[in-house]
């Protein structure tokens, strides 16, 4: 993202991380529904609810899909070419991995993936500047996902904090915990290492 902050990439490249993240974004909600399923608690499915349901676009928000999809479209690309473009197999693989692996796991060590949202909090402050200095081609609605998911982000973590904490109860919980985050973390590092590599490396006419 370094190449993004500072300007340096044409819209060719940036329309391309839009569209491959896109198949992240669309597997958000899905993720966080497994998480929800296979949660055996009340009260917790009760507080996971509540970040389903910004994810999936419920009561005012507009959610990882819609939001995702207004920002290609503020950047040039069309419904259509959003949904219908193959996604690189490098971010398949890397999405499809993390959906599989909160199938896989128990629902704590699931949630505890999305600890790596930690990072979000200083990196979307700095996504949102970068388009306004230095992608002015990108129709300011563009913007309007990258403020409302900073608008409740810090919520969001707090929640997921919250009831991973309270279901650490020794160390080897706390490993897999720690685990299933950095493995969140190595997902979004092959998203983005799949599209450097065949967008900034290659460098496609």
């Amino acid at each position: 993202m370094k190449l993004f902050y500072s300007g340096k990439l044409t819209p060719q490249q940036v329309r391309a991380w839009i569209v491959n993240r896109y198949y992240y974004q669309r597997q958000v909600p899905v993720k966080d529904s497994v998480i929800l399923a296979n949660c055996s608690d009340p009260e917790s499915r009760k507080l996971w609810l509540q970040r389903l349901m910004k994810r999936e676009g419920v009561g005012g928000y507009r959610g990882d899909v819609e939001g995702w999809a207004l920002f290609a479209e503020a950047a040039g690309i069309s419904r259509d070419r959003l949904e219908k473009t193959e996604v690189l197999p490098g971010v398949r693989l890397a999405v499809d991995a993390y959906l599989n692996f909160v199938k896989t796991v128990s629902w704590v060590e699931g949630a505890a993936a999305s600890l790596s949202e930690l990072l979000a909090v200083d990196e979307l402050p700095k996504r949102i500047e970068a388009m306004r200095q230095h992608y002015g081609w990108i129709d300011q609605r563009g913007l309007e996902f990258f403020l409302e998911r900073l608008s409740y982000i810090k919520e969001d973590i707090d929640l997921v904090f919250g009831l991973v904490a309270s279901r650490i109860t020794n160390r080897e919980t706390l490993r897999k915990c720690l685990n299933a985050a950095v493995f969140s973390c190595d997902v979004h590092w092959s998203i983005l290492d799949s599209v450097y590599m065949k967008y900034v490396v290659s460098k496609p006419r």
